[in-house]
């Protein structure tokens, strides 16, 4: 299964980017977050070779996270909150397709499937944690990512959020890597969903069970 590790810096590249880089030899990618200048710009790259993949950034985005399958859109979380979602799985299980109920057209389309799975979720007044939690817990994925960036104003914040049967979290708690056994500076965790932000232009990643989070 690919590996995806998240992480969030201000500067490109930074010391943090560099360790996650030299640590993380058992992901596939590398994610990571940059504020400059009030516009946030999320990348994702193949380890080897370093290669930027997808963007989020004032509303433009370019997506595809390793081979996971992700789903891209603009929706109102929370009732009221209008955010740009990206969900992304390393598979689509059976259990999703029900959930979803696509209609034919698009019961081929894994794509299509995350998004209608992910919007069934946000109708039902899910958080983006509960989303990558309930792809794990019921959905039946082995991992689920999702970033989000969230309108406030004429200022875009970026989350990250990741859930995984399996994970790795860095010692200093600024990183956070899809692993099936321990890596170098960082703790093995099962059943977990680690929510990434910049506090104080700081990376901070927050760690809950799946199980505490679907409930």
């Amino acid at each position: 299964m690919p590996g995806l590790a998240l992480l969030a810096s201000k500067t490109e590249p930074s010391s943090d980017v560099l360790d996650a880089l030299s640590s993380c030899r058992g992901c596939e990618g590398l994610l990571y977050l940059e504020e400059r200048n009030f516009s946030s710009v999320m990348y994702a790259a193949h380890l080897d070779p370093l290669e930027k993949l997808g963007w989020i950034r004032r509303g433009v985005y370019a997506v595809s996270v390793s081979d996971w399958i992700c789903g891209f859109g603009l929706t109102v979380l929370g009732g009221h909150a209008l955010a740009w979602l990206m969900v992304c799985t390393p598979t689509v299980t059976r259990n999703m397709l029900v959930t979803a109920s696509p209609p034919d057209p698009l019961r081929r389309s894994k794509r299509a499937i995350v998004q209608l799975y992910t919007q069934r979720l946000v109708r039902e007044g899910s958080s983006t944690e509960r989303i990558a939690a309930k792809l794990v817990h019921t959905g039946g994925s082995p991992a689920a990512m999702i970033a989000v960036i969230a309108e406030s104003g004429a200022r875009r914040t970026p989350v990250l959020i990741m859930a995984a049967k399996r994970m790795c979290v860095s010692h200093h708690g600024r990183w956070a890597a899809v692993a099936t056994h321990s890596l170098p500076k960082c703790t093995l965790l099962e059943d977990k969903v680690a929510t990434l932000k910049l506090q104080g232009g700081v990376p901070r990643v927050e760690i809950r069970s799946i199980q505490d989070v679907v409930r």
